[in-house]
């Protein structure tokens, strides 16, 4: 009764509308009343008969007429047309993916010829010709292009957009269909199994009635029991039960036009606009086909006209007006006779004048068919010229004249004197004037094109080109603004056609290093060719008072002779030059090569995924190790990278942390209006009162409270306060230990670190030496504690500049102890204090895409310099600017140091990053004008101007002059990482770095940087994405 009250009844007057009900709509009656009720008009019996073989043709391939039980075959059909969508959608993408190939191998083709064929400036039918056959192909090219953009629009997109709605609304049909089968299948074995009951229940019956009758005769008063009356009972529900199921498989069976017939009718709408997509699809191919090979037929015209302007009497007459000869035929192929020498007599006075009779034969000697060959002296005369027009050129800023720019361009086609000309301009550097660079540039482009036929020296004078890019420059003041911007000789050369071919790139640097191998071979036969040197003097060498026993002695037990040595000293070096450099040098030597080229790709604006491949083809062949194919990778990355957050992803990050804000408080709103109120709270005691309010408040607003506790009263913050908000945020109160019960352990057992005791005796030694606040035996013991607390890292380099900065903080070993293990603990920086330095290459990448970001200029600078963050801010990373105290003599920290570790206890690395960007922000105009090695000692000085009591002092300035330190900033060796120096040698600060510092305001500077932890997330992830790439090996 349950299942009958849940059926769907389907009232009797209902009116069906045949547009829904596919089984009534294709009835040919109902069709021809109803185009017989539109159409008032006569219909002839031809039509009619037409419309009945239409419509019986439809009623062949009808699905709910036709496939009503075959719904597996429909099943299977539907794979096969999406088959068939897919194979459309593999052909078209493989058609573009081969047109697309076609189009570039063309163009390549056709680069190619331009450099082989239109590099010579005749004028005559041939080159003519070959131009306009260039121009024509370019145009055709950029036809192919744009029809290539409309192929995705026309076939592909809307192929793939077909084929994946129709899997899916085939896929919904057949559910659907498949559904009602079994709903079908399922009711039908339901009447089956209460059909067998009722008829079994009623048999019982039966059964029973007829015993009873029979008893009845036997005995009259035979009355029916109550077995009688339940079977009775038991027979009518079954009966009703049966009864029920036919009425609710009826139903299910009369909802088949609402259920199962509109699904099938779809499924054949499906195929019908499959098959016409196909169709239409196929159609559209050709037609596309057709255009394109129009476009190539289109040319062919244009082409012909070309072709036969070509005559071989015009060009012919051309070349020899031309190169007609212009000396006499006679002097050239005249006949000789033989001439007989005659003295000629010189009379007495000619003698005494000191004449002598004239032997030249020159004329004999000098040979008339090489007029075009030029001699050394020739060439000499050739360089000084163009070296003086370049040198008057750039002094009097004046334009080069059109003669003179004739003459030297005829001159560097001498391959010797194109090198020696890159050579010389690698000593300019400000040409002072726009135009003077414009026309230098001009000399330069074609001396870069003739490099291309010197097949010995062109990689030189290429590499010469490439150095002195980045060197010329011209100041050019912009508009509207005081600041100064440089126009570089790369900018100007960079149409140039050759910088856009990986193959030349890959053959100048391989040039490039077997040249440095070169040389160091020959600095090694240098070396060898002393040290025999100096053997035979001393085989040669005999004391004058030594007596003939001692003469003769020591010639007995003198190893080699002199001529014994020559051969030694011959074998060595065929040795020398049969292995050559070492596996170690030779990979020093191309590490460096790359580390320079890499600038150079990015800054002639060659793809970066081209530049990875020509990167990572010299670190494949040369077996480069994986931590510096991985550092020089991330560093070409960074020079190319420059997008930061977009307008929408800034509002999501500006959502995000709303939300999380929410979250944090549990979405309680009155918590909300506390921490909107302390927004505006800045006294101690107003913050605690809201503090104090109750449990919830201590739970949530605790960090938020203490938080602006620490940084917005920066200047009232006591010592004692200051010490209990960097406990808390620390968690130093959670280091459960005894330090003393450790560094006695450790003082009394010192061989359980012997080797870190050795560094750390060293390091110790060579920081806080000139710091009376921290004692070498303090330091020592902090760090040869935490060398034995955690055996994983031991010591690293920077980390006695934390230790030395937490004791000069605290003044106590137990809380700088634990204050350094609480740091290392809390921002995880054992990746940073690991041999192989992990994170310092990714902080590195990260600190070079934000000067990218908020500092395009000096960014651009830096790569015209080759200037990347790990030659100047290792320290920065390693000991957080703790360098800075290591010779202050008074025993007050900076107020920027102390605010800056305010905000680093909180926020971790990511003020580090925001205090480099304001830190090269302040001094960028001033750096925008040095070079390299002024640049990097420059940098060196801004920690110790801003973070520094020192500074301050004139008398200790005197005490630390002349001082050593730890390294000097300009020993760089970028080679190796872990060696990059953490304090520059030089320890007074310029002055021009000290106004700066103390004409700004630092801690207003860090507070409002833009710089946020979702940025940096985002660039770390974009390294990691890169991190596969980087993981070639």
């Amino acid at each position: 009764m349950e299942k009958l009250n849940t059926i769907p009844t389907v009232p009797l007057n209902k009116v069906v509308d045949p547009n829904q009900h596919s089984s009534l709509s294709r009835n040919p009656l109902i069709l021809k009343e109803k185009h017989n009720s539109d159409y008032s008009a006569t219909i002839t019996d031809e039509e009619v008969d037409q419309e009945e073989n239409e419509e019986l043709r439809r009623k062949q391939v009808d699905f709910p007429l036709n496939m009503w039980g075959s719904l597996e075959a429909i099943k299977e059909n539907s794979k096969k047309g999406a088959n068939i969508c897919d194979a459309l959608i593999n052909f078209t993408k493989t058609f573009h993916r081969a047109y697309d190939t076609y189009r570039s191998t063309l163009e390549k083709s056709l680069k190619i010829f331009e450099n082989e064929m239109l590099k010579f400036c005749t004028l005559d039918t041939t080159m003519i010709c070959m131009s306009s056959f260039s121009a024509e192909m370019k145009n055709m090219l950029s036809d192919m292009r744009g029809k290539l953009d409309e192929f995705d629009d026309l076939l592909y997109i809307p192929s793939l957009v077909f084929t994946r709605k129709y899997q899916a609304e085939n896929k919904q049909h057949y559910d659907h269909s498949k559904k009602y089968l079994q709903e079908i299948d399922a009711a039908r074995r339901e009447v089956k199994k209460t059909r067998e009951r009722y008829f079994k229940n009623f048999e019982t019956q039966a059964k029973s009635e007829e015993e009873l009758e029979r008893k009845q005769k036997q005995q009259e008063e035979t009355k029916r029991d109550d077995r009688n009356l339940d079977l009775e009972h038991k027979t009518e529900l079954s009966f009703q039960e049966y009864k029920q199921e036919v009425e609710f498989f009826n139903i299910l069976i009369q909802e088949a036009d609402n259920e199962y017939y509109p699904a099938l009718s779809a499924l054949q709408a499906q195929e019908e606009k499959r098959i016409n997509f196909v169709k239409h699809t196929m159609e559209k191919f050709l037609d596309y086909y057709s255009q394109c090979h129009t476009v190539l037929l289109l040319k062919e015209e244009k082409f012909n006209d070309s072709v036969k302007m070509i005559n071989h009497h015009t060009d012919l007459q051309i070349f020899v007006d031309e190169n007609r000869t212009k000396s006499q035929k006679k002097a050239l192929l005249g006949k000789l006779e033989v001439e007989l020498y005659q003295p000629k007599r010189v009379s007495n006075a000619s003698n005494e004048n000191g004449c002598q009779p004239s032997t030249d034969t020159s004329s004999f000697d000098a040979n008339p068919f090489e007029e075009n060959s030029i001699s050394q002296e020739e060439i000499d005369k050739n360089v000084l010229f163009v070296q003086q027009k370049i040198k008057d050129m750039i002094k009097n800023k004046s334009e080069l004249k059109q003669e003179d720019k004739e003459d030297i361009l005829n001159f560097v086609h001498l391959h010797e004197v194109n090198l020696r000309i890159s050579e010389d301009l690698m000593s300019i550097t400000d040409v002072k004037e726009s135009h003077v660079l414009k026309d230098l540039s001009d000399i330069v482009n074609i001396m870069i094109t003739e490099s291309t036929s010197d097949k010995h020296n062109g990689f030189k004078i290429i590499n010469n080109v490439l150095q002195c890019s980045s060197t010329i420059y011209c100041k050019k003041r912009q508009a509207d603004t005081p600041r100064v911007r440089k126009d570089y000789l790369a900018d100007l050369i960079l149409p140039h056609s050759i910088w856009k071919e990986p193959s030349l790139w890959k053959y100048w640097i391989y040039n490039c290093i077997v040249e440095k191998k070169l040389d160091k071979i020959d600095k090694k036969k240098i070396i060898i060719e002393e040290k025999y040197k100096n053997l035979k003097e001393q085989a040669e060498k005999d004391d004058p008072n030594a007596s003939m026993m001692s003469k003769w002695l020591s010639r007995m037990t003198k190893p080699l002779t002199s001529f014994e040595l020559d051969q030694e000293e011959r074998k060595e070096i065929e040795q020398l030059e049969e292995t050559g450099c070492d596996h170690r040098t030779v990979m020093n030597i191309m590490f460096n090569v790359l580390s320079v080229y890499l600038r150079h790709l990015s800054q002639f604006k060659v793809p970066l995924d081209i530049s990875k491949q020509i990167i990572l083809h010299f670190c494949e062949k040369y077996e480069l190790d994986k931590d510096r194919t991985q550092l020089i990778l991330s560093e070409l990355e960074s020079t190319y990278s420059t997008g930061g957050f977009t307008d929408q992803e800034q509002m999501r990050v500006i959502i995000q942390r709303r939300q999380t804000l929410m979250e944090t408080l549990e979405n309680d709103s009155g918590l909300v209006v506390l921490y909107l109120i302390s927004e505006y709270f800045n006294s101690d005691k107003d913050l605690m009162n809201i503090l104090s309010l109750n449990k919830s408040t201590q739970k949530f607003l605790k960090p938020i409270i203490y938080r602006r506790c620490l940084l917005n009263a920066r200047k009232n913050v006591s010592q004692e306060k200051r010490s209990f908000l960097w406990n808390y945020f620390l968690k130093i109160g959670e280091v459960k230990l005894d330090y003393i019960a450790l560094r006695d352990k450790i003082n009394q057992n010192p061989q359980m670190i012997e080797k870190a005791e050795e560094i750390i005796i060293l390091d110790v030694q060579r920081s806080f030496n000139n710091t009376a606040a921290v004692s070498q035996e303090n330091l020592s013991n902090i760090l040869k504690t935490y060398a034995f607390y955690n055996p994983e890292i031991e010591y690293c380099q920077g980390m006695n500049f934390l230790a030395g900065f937490f004791y000069f903080y605290y003044k106590d070993e137990q809380d700088a102890f634990k204050a350094l293990l609480a740091l290392i603990k809390k921002f995880d920086l054992t990746e940073l204090f690991n041999a192989t330095l992990p994170r310092l290459k990714l902080y590195f990448y990260v600190l070079d895409r934000l000067i990218s970001l908020y500092l395009p200029d000096l960014h651009e600078h830096f790569k015209n310099e080759h200037i990347t963050s790990s030659l100047f801010s290792s320290a920065w990373f390693i000991t957080c600017f703790c360098t800075a105290v290591t010779n202050q003599k008074t025993p007050e920290l900076h107020e920027n140091l102390v605010f800056f570790w305010d905000n680093f206890v909180i926020d971790g690395y990511v003020v580090i990053f925001q205090t480099a960007v304001v830190l090269l922000g302040l001094f960028e105009e001033k750096i925008l004008e040095l070079s390299f090695e002024e640049i990097l000692n420059y940098i060196a000085d801004i920690p110790k101007a801003m973070f520094s009591n020192t500074g301050k002092s004139d008398e200790i300035l005197q005490e630390v002059e002349g001082e050593e330190n730890i390294v000097d900033q300009n020993l760089i060796d970028i080679e190796y990482v872990s060696d990059l120096p953490l304090v520059s040698q030089n320890s007074e600060i310029n002055p021009e770095v000290e106004e700066i510092v103390n004409s700004s305001d630092f801690p207003k500077l860090l507070s409002n940087s833009p710089i946020s932890k979702e940025l940096i997330a985002k660039i770390e992830l974009e390294y990691k994405e890169n991190e596969s790439q980087r993981m070639y090996y």
